[in-house]
């Protein structure tokens, strides 16, 4: 919780500064609206499947790809090693998770949460360090 006010009183002071997405906002909309779609589509078509408990899983897999185009468009390796992980994580947890009739989500929200969060600590410590971990 104080990392949260800290940070969130940072970006407060900091909000007249440039972005990341100076210049690149239309590759971005671009992006995300795809990523939408993507998403979208995949929960449609479990849910006409009767395939409901997937769909954590499936958004978690458009989400970890979204880090590596995140990546694509910020430079950087923390974005590609974050959506590496968060993928390798998911392929690894599918095989148990077919033998389960358990929600996806049980496992797959620990797992984006914990590894979204450490990138985020990793990234605050670094700005914090006066370091850039993106390349742009």
């Amino acid at each position: 919780m104080l990392l949260a006010v800290g940070f969130g009183i940072w970006t407060g002071l900091s909000w007249g500064e440039p972005t990341a997405l100076e210049g690149r906002y239309a590759g971005f909309g671009i992006v995300v609206g795809a990523e939408l779609l993507l998403a979208g589509a995949g929960v449609a078509v479990l849910a006409f499947r009767r395939q409901g408990r997937w769909m954590a899983w499936w958004v978690a897999v458009v989400v970890a790809a979204h880090f590596l185009s995140l990546s694509w468009i910020f430079g950087g390796w923390i974005l590609t090693a974050l959506g590496i992980v968060q993928l390798g994580g998911l392929i690894r947890m599918f095989g148990p998770l077919r033998r389960t009739e358990a929600p996806t989500s049980r496992v797959v929200g620990p797992w984006m949460g914990a590894t979204i969060f450490g990138t985020a600590l990793v990234l605050g410590v670094s700005a914090l360090a006066g370091l850039e971990p993106v390349n742009r």
